[in-house]
């Protein structure tokens, strides 16, 4: 999700204070900062990548390893996990999920069309 850099700022700090950590091999030159919750980067519950360049932008990713829709402000660990029954494009809630292109995640009605949009002919290459 795209924010303004003030706000993914306040995010990254809010996740931090709730428990979240620096995941210090992966922010080796990266751009941004990789965080975790979970015992260890190899071990999580959640995944997130901040990048606080020209545009903000926070992603996570659930311990299937499927993307969710990030909410503009950060509340708790609780309320990213209850987002695992949500669609990316719609953001219809409580419904059942699949995967579409390398993480995304969507009901069943937005993947039926957005696969063919996604996942076009080389799109893994």
């Amino acid at each position: 999700m795209t924010l303004r850099i003030e706000k993914v700022a306040i995010w990254y700090q809010n996740a931090l204070e709730d428990g979240w950590k620096e995941d210090e091999d992966k922010n080796k030159g990266s751009n941004g900062k990789w965080i975790y919750f979970g015992e260890s980067p190899t071990n999580t519950q959640l995944v997130g990548h901040i990048d606080m360049g020209r545009v903000g932008n926070v992603m996570v990713w659930l311990e299937d390893g499927l993307q969710i829709a990030v909410p503009t402000t950060y509340t708790s660990v609780k309320e990213l996990v209850h987002r695992k029954n949500m669609c990316m494009e719609c953001l219809d809630m409580n419904v059942e999920t699949q995967r579409v292109g390398f993480a995304g995640r969507y009901c069943n009605t937005c993947a039926t069309e957005l696969r063919p949009k996604i996942e076009e002919r080389g799109w893994a290459d």
